[in-house]
C-alpha cells in the first residue's frame, strides 16, 4: 500500500497565543479510536516516526516528514509540552489518497487475530469501536463475511469480539475487518438505532409461520437477524389446551427459531424492542392460543393467531344457523354458537356488531338485544315492541371493547318483556342474525 503525506501536522504547529509549539507532541491514532497508528518519515516507508511525534523548539517534527498509509483514516491529537490537548482532528487521510472514499464501512487498520469461526481479537481496549450490535465486514480465505457483533469484551491486553455471521464463517485466513460507519451507541439516527420487525406471524397448515414481510430483518438482542425466505415454523407439540402463549423469536446458534411461552413481554430499555420479560434474547413476534389437539387455530369464530409486527385487519364472524327462541326477561346468552373468540393486543380495541331480525309472539311485547364481553353485558342495546303478534323487527347493536391483553369472547345476549322472542337464524344473509367484528393482528 502506498504512503501519502499527512495534512496539517507536517507544518509548523502553534500554541493558543500563536507562538511555536515548543516541545509539543502529536499523537496519531486510527480514526475514531485510541489505537496508536504507525506513520513513516518518508514516502517509501521503512522508518516509522516515534509515538508520540516530538516537536522541536520551532514546533516542527524532529524526525522530518509524516507519511500515512494509504486507504486508512486517522485521528491527530496535538498536545503542548505539559500534555494538555490543544486540538483533535479525526477521520483524516493522506493528501491525494484516492483510496479513501465515502463508504459505509471503515477499515480497522490493526490486524485482527483469528480465534474461531465466530470470534477474533484485536489489541487494546476497542470496545467502543466494536460495539455490540454493530455490523462487520471481514476478509477471510473463504471470502468476505458479513456479521453482527454479539459480544465485545476487553481483558488486557486484547479485546475479544464475538459475532453472528449472516452466512459462512470466519477462518484462519482472517486478514482484515471493517466496521459499519453507523455507531450503535449515541447514533446520529433519529430515535436511536434502527429496530427491525420485517415479518408477520400467521398459521400455515398445522404450524405457526413467521415469514419475511416488507423485508427480512428482525432485531434480536440488539442485533439485526435475517429471516429465512421460507420463514420459521412452530408446531403445537406438548402445549396446553386452552392456554394463550406469547410467541418469541430467538437465535438458536446461527438459526432463527420460535418459542411459545406464557411469560409476558416487556420493553427492552436499551433498544426499545418488545422482548420476553427478563430475557432480551427473545423478541416478541406474536400471540396464539391452543385448542383441543393440541392445535393452533385461526378461524372467523376463533381468531387465535395474532402477529405483533405488520398487523392486519382480521374478520371475526358467526351466524345463527337456526332461529332461536328465548322467554327470559333478563339478559342472557342467545346461543353459544354465536360466540366470537379472539385474542387482543393491549394497545388495540375491537368493534363488534350484532344485527339481523327478531320477532315476538305476543302483541305489545318487546325484544331486546345486547352485546356481552366475556359474559358481561357491555353498554348499548337494540329493542323494539311489536304491534301485532309475530311481527318481525330489525336488530342492530354495536359496541367497542378495549380490554386487557389476551383471550376474550363476544356474544349476543337477549331478553323479552313477555311472550316468546324469536331471533331469526334461517333465510338469506342479511335477514338472519349474525355477530361480526374486526381485530388487528
Amino acid at each position: 500500500m502506498a504512503n501519502f503525506l499527512a495534512p496539517v501536522i507536517n507544518g509548523q504547529q502553534f500554541d493558543a497565543n500563536g507562538d511555536p509549539l515548543s516541545s509539543g507532541e502529536i499523537y496519531v491514532y486510527l480514526a475514531g479510536s485510541s489505537t496508536p497508528a504507525t506513520t513513516y518519515t518518508t514516502q517509501a516507508g521503512g522508518t516509522p516516526n516515534t509515538f508520540p511525534i516530538d516537536l522541536n523548539t520551532l514546533g516542527v517534527n524532529e524526525d522530518g516528514e509524516i507519511w500515512l498509509i494509504g486507504g486508512a483514516s486517522y485521528k491527530f491529537v496535538i498536545k503542548d509540552s505539559a500534555g494538555v490537548t490543544l486540538r483533535t482532528l479525526d477521520n483524516m487521510s493522506g493528501i491525494n489518497d484516492s483510496a479513501i472514499t465515502n463508504d459505509q464501512w471503515i477499515v480497522y487498520q490493526a490486524t485482527p487475530t483469528y480465534v474461531s469461526a465466530t470470534s477474533f481479537t484485536v489489541a487494546g481496549d476497542q470496545t467502543q469501536t466494536f460495539q455490540v450490535g454493530r455490523r462487520l465486514k471481514s476478509t477471510n480465505t473463504g471470502g468476505t463475511i458479513y456479521s453482527t457483533i454479539t459480544g465485545s469484551v476487553y481483558s488486557a491486553p486484547n479485546t475479544t469480539v464475538t459475532v453472528r455471521n449472516d452466512s459462512g464463517t470466519l477462518d484462519s485466513g482472517l486478514s482484515q475487518v471493517s466496521y459499519g460507519v453507523m455507531s450503535v451507541l449515541n447514533t446520529s439516527l433519529p430515535g436511536g438505532m434502527i429496530n427491525y420487525g420485517q415479518c408477520r406471524l400467521t398459521k400455515s397448515g398445522a404450524n405457526l409461520l413467521l415469514s419475511p414481510f416488507n423485508g427480512n430483518r428482525i432485531t434480536i438482542n440488539g442485533s439485526v437477524c435475517v429471516i429465512p425466505a421460507a420463514g420459521v415454523t412452530l408446531a403445537p407439540t406438548s402445549l396446553s389446551v386452552g392456554t394463550t402463549y406469547y410467541i418469541y423469536a430467538y437465535m438458536n446458534g446461527a438459526a432463527l427459531a420460535l418459542e411459545a411461552s406464557t411469560t409476558t413481554h416487556a420493553t427492552d430499555t436499551s433498544t426499545g424492542v418488545e422482548v420476553k420479560s427478563g430475557d432480551v434474547t427473545r423478541t416478541l413476534v406474536g400471540m396464539a392460543r391452543i385448542i383441543t389437539g393440541p392445535a393452533w387455530a385461526d378461524a372467523t369464530n376463533q381468531r387465535f393467531v395474532l402477529s405483533y409486527f405488520n398487523r392486519r385487519p382480521l374478520l371475526c364472524q358467526a351466524a345463527l344457523g337456526a332461529s332461536t327462541n328465548n322467554i327470559v326477561t333478563s339478559a342472557n346468552e342467545l346461543n353459544t354458537a354465536l360466540r366470537n373468540e379472539f385474542l387482543l393486543w393491549g394497545d388495540t380495541s375491537v368493534s363488534f356488531t350484532f344485527d339481523g331480525y327478531a320477532s315476538n309472539n305476543t302483541v305489545g311485547a318487546s325484544v331486546a338485544s345486547y352485546l356481552a364481553a366475556d359474559g358481561a353485558v357491555v353498554e348499548g342495546y337494540s329493542a323494539f315492541t311489536n304491534s301485532v303478534a309475530n311481527q318481525i323487527g330489525p336488530v342492530s347493536v354495536t359496541s367497542v371493547l378495549s380490554s386487557t391483553e389476551g383471550y376474550h369472547y363476544m356474544t349476543p345476549f337477549v331478553s323479552v318483556s313477555a311472550g316468546i322472542g324469536t331471533w331469526i337464524g334461517s333465510g338469506s344473509i342479511g335477514l338472519r342474525c349474525s355477530l361480526k367484528g374486526m381485530i388487528q393482528g
